[in-house]
């Protein structure tokens, strides 16, 4: 069999300044190991469990 399971848990936000700004934050939690990672690690080459992703948008 050639398949296998990903879970996890996350939260975001998101906050605006008028139409033009806005900002946004992700935090990323895995449940339990990645059956396909390699040497233990993901394939970004890390073996963390946890993420976080920040985006600053600005319109002009």
């Amino acid at each position: 069999n050639n398949t296998y399971s990903l879970e996890g848990y996350g939260i975001g936000f998101e906050a605006m300044k008028g139409e033009n700004i806005s900002l946004k934050a992700t935090f990323a939690k895995a449940i339990g190991g990645n059956p396909g990672a390699s040497s233990g690690k993901n394939t970004d080459g890390l073996a963390d469990d946890e993420q976080l992703f920040i985006s600053l948008n600005i319109k002009f």
